[in-house]
């Protein structure tokens, strides 16, 4: 089951309200994953989550990518993106920019943390 694999199996059943943020977080994971479908829309998913579940989730979403399933995630950590996902899109002052291939950046042999630093450096161009 997909709550255990949270740890959260226990609290399926509990009002909302009387559970802590990360609890909340990965009920809310748990009951958006389940879902059958080809498009997932995340918004902060690692956000409140303790460093098992986080691991976790990131284990859900490589078998979800796997699968042949699309993963949109919102994520302030640059370092989650570069190390994880596919295809950024930066956005400042609620402008998007352009996708970055990052697999092509891995392909090339750029580290996790030269994509890292390529994300910031796009996000504040030496002037």
């Amino acid at each position: 089951m997909l709550a255990d694999r949270f740890g959260c199996g226990g609290d399926v059943h509990v009002p909302i309200a009387g559970l802590s943020f990360g609890t909340r977080q990965k009920i809310a994971l748990v009951a958006a994953l389940a879902v059958d479908a080809d498009l997932f829309v995340l918004d902060e998913p690692f956000n409140g989550l303790d460093a098992l579940a986080a691991q976790e989730l990131q284990a859900c979403l490589d078998e979800l990518r796997d699968a042949g399933r699309t993963i949109l995630a919102s994520l302030h950590g640059i370092d989650r993106v570069a190390r994880y996902f596919d295809i950024a899109l930066q956005m400042v002052d609620g402008t998007v920019g352009l996708p970055v291939d990052l697999r092509a950046w891995r392909a090339n042999g750029a580290s996790c943390e030269s994509i890292e630093a390529g994300l910031i450096e796009s996000l504040h161009p030496p002037s």
